[in-house]
């Protein structure tokens, strides 16, 4: 990492790790040409907290619990996931991350609801919460644009 830049968090999957439950990546060049920018930490709260790749697909129920498509809570390995990611906010500082939309544990201000339907509501997932409570900035990869535009001036 250079000495003077900014550290910031990014979901994994937005750099081109396969660690969606699909296995699949959600790279976006966008995210990627914040390296220019900034030193990026890579960060996925499902597989750092244990879960496999490829995996159940998992939503968010109304008590806030990962729940995936077979009933199966696996909000324990999420919240293991989200307290290494908050001891690396802790360590370098962090004070910005970029989350993957949608995501039960990255979502910004939407996420899927519950339902395995496809369905979007309101919330967060349960990183960015826990990072918004941390004073961390959490913006999605789709606010990524307008953060370049700022950068370019």
């Amino acid at each position: 990492m250079e000495n003077n830049r900014e550290i910031i968090i990014v979901s994994a999957c937005l750099v081109g790790a396969p660690v969606r439950y699909d296995g699949q990546t959600k790279k976006n060049n966008d995210v990627l040409r914040l390296l220019d920018y900034y030193d990026v930490i890579p960060v996925c709260p499902e597989t750092d907290g244990g879960l496999k790749t490829p995996r159940a697909p998992s939503e968010l129920n109304e008590e806030r619990r990962a729940i995936n498509i077979k009933g199966s809570d696996v909000t324990d390995f999420y919240n293991r996931g989200i307290s290494l990611t908050l001891e690396i906010v802790k360590r370098f500082n962090v004070k910005l991350a970029v989350l993957k939309d949608r995501s039960p544990s990255c979502g910004v201000k939407k996420i899927h609801n519950g339902k395995f339907d496809g369905g979007v509501i309101n919330g967060n997932g349960l990183l960015a919460e826990a990072l918004l409570k941390a004073g961390v900035t959490v913006i999605s990869e789709n606010e990524v644009p307008n953060l370049l535009s700022s950068l370019n001036r």
